[in-house]
């Protein structure tokens, strides 16, 4: 794995960020937070999941994913930080949400930030393509990205072994002309499971890149 973290060691508050299926902690809108960050003396930790970014490429698998997540967590309990910020864009909200009775028994406070989130364990978007699908089906390691991503059907079982619990309160922000997550999907699970969840809908697709300084802006008020 591969972690870039600055702690502030006068703060007990810190952003850990969870990124989505395909992208990486060194996305352009993370670089920018990032900067921000910086810049506020704030205390942070991104990270690439397995597979991704510059972690080793193994195949992609869930449940590794979210072994990694609680290691990062565990790296900031050892630095004494009590109240989390997390923003989690797609597949990482659903690691997020596989994690969260880890999360309200370690930290004192928590705060859930989902962009574009994906909230159940489904067959991802970039995968649902019949001839991709056809061949994980029938047992073959696919690459995805032009190499960079190693699917087979080991991933798609780990997304359903996912156990997930959903927070009370949270934060969404969701893009009007999103094409990978499905609005009314969201919207009918937050009313299903009673969750008093706000939404925030953006003018953007499923990367919300334009708006992005508006979500930059909106973490660190809640890390100050």
């Amino acid at each position: 794995m591969y972690i870039d973290f600055e702690i502030n060691i006068k703060s007990r508050k810190a952003l850990l960020l969870s990124h989505g299926l395909f992208s990486d902690k060194d996305q352009p809108r993370f670089r920018k937070l990032k900067e921000k960050l910086k810049e506020k003396n704030l205390s942070y930790l991104f990270f690439d999941y397995p597979g991704h970014g510059k972690s080793e490429k193994v195949p992609l698998n869930a449940l590794e994913f979210r072994e990694t997540f609680l290691k990062m967590c565990r790296i900031l309990i050892k630095n004494n930080i009590e109240e989390l910020v997390i923003l989690a864009e797609s597949l990482g909200s659903l690691i997020v949400l596989s994690a969260y009775e880890f999360l309200i028994n370690n930290f004192r406070k928590v705060n859930f930030i989902f962009v574009g989130p994906l909230l159940k364990p489904k067959i991802p978007y970039f995968i649902q393509k019949e001839h991709i699908m056809k061949k994980i089906l029938n047992g073959e390691i696919v690459e995805i990205g032009k190499g960079k991503y190693k699917v087979n059907i080991d991933f798609l079982k780990s997304l359903f072994e996912l156990k997930i619990y959903y927070p009370k309160e949270a934060v969404v922000f969701l893009g009007l002309n999103d094409f990978v997550i499905n609005i009314n999907e969201v919207k009918k699970i937050i009313e299903e499971e009673k969750l008093n969840w706000k939404i925030i809908y953006l003018e953007d697709d499923h990367v919300i890149s334009k708006n992005f300084d508006f979500i930059i802006e909106f973490i660190i008020n809640l890390l100050r």
